[in-house]
């Protein structure tokens, strides 16, 4: 699954989510932003059991049937922010493999 997002956006996105994220290892489904790609959307969801937070990034490019979702741990997520901040502004692909 491939989608084609704003990298401000993206950043922006995980920002607003990443409050909402468990710390609680015991809880590991809750420990990771959940990525959701669904007609030509990008969303974002964040949750900790008590707090919940949701955003919708819109896709550049028009693209054919995509649709998958993963959850991508607070840890894995560090350095993609630092690699968007670094290219703001550009459009950047975030690819999920299964």
């Amino acid at each position: 699954m491939k989608i084609t997002v704003s990298g401000r956006e993206l950043i922006e996105g995980i920002g607003l989510v990443k409050h909402a994220i468990s710390k609680d290892v015991s809880k590991l489904a809750l420990t990771g932003i959940r990525f959701e790609v669904e007609n030509n959307l990008l969303t974002l969801v964040g949750c900790d059991s008590y707090r919940l937070a949701m955003v919708k990034v819109a896709a550049l490019d028009e693209m054919e049937s995509v649709n998958g979702q993963a959850i991508a741990d607070m840890k894995d997520t560090e350095p993609l922010i630092r690699t968007l901040k670094v290219a703001s502004g550009k459009a950047l692909s975030t690819s999920t493999v299964y």
